[in-house]
């Protein structure tokens, strides 16, 4: 019994310790330079930003109205392609700048974990308002997930 109640707390109290150290960690370094926008994803639509052709992923469970919503973003979104292919995110010290379909967001940031120990961005803007984002990197590219519309830009360095 001894060693089943020990076991049990070696495991509570080291496995968050060993998360943490497995956990990806990115710095401000990571982040710095010019970058372009490569894919933007909604729902379960891709854009390919530089070709302009959007792509539906297969859902979980497929109906009718999911086929019809899906099309309807899709056509919607290869109708707008042109607008996210001036898409960019400059990052210069704390600073950032981020344009996507004519909208300009720009202010400083930080970089922090949330409650589930994955490491986030943390934007403060002109106005003093903030957000929180999720920040990942795959294959050299640079993936942010916007809070509760869960819109996904991926974006590729092009200068650093």
């Amino acid at each position: 019994m001894k060693n089943l109640l020990l076991s049990v707390f070696l495991f509570i109290t080291v496995s968050p310790l060993w998360a943490q150290a497995v956990a990806e960690v990115y710095t401000e370094k990571d982040l710095q330079g010019k970058w372009k926008l490569v894919t933007y994803r909604e729902k379960s639509v891709s854009l390919d930003v530089a070709s302009g052709k959007a792509t539906i992923d297969e859902p979980i469970e497929k109906t009718i109205k999911y086929d019809e919503v899906a099309a309807m973003l899709r056509t919607n979104l290869e109708s707008e392609a042109e607008h996210y292919q001036e898409g960019y995110l400059n990052v210069s010290g704390k600073n950032f700048k981020m344009f996507v379909h004519e909208n300009l967001n720009k202010g400083t940031f930080r970089i922090t974990r949330d409650k589930d120990n994955n490491q986030v961005i943390v934007g403060t803007f002109k106005d003093k308002t903030k957000t929180t984002v999720p920040v990942k990197f795959k294959d050299g590219r640079l993936i942010i997930e916007q809070p509760y519309t869960h819109r996904i830009f991926t974006f590729e360095r092009i200068e650093e």
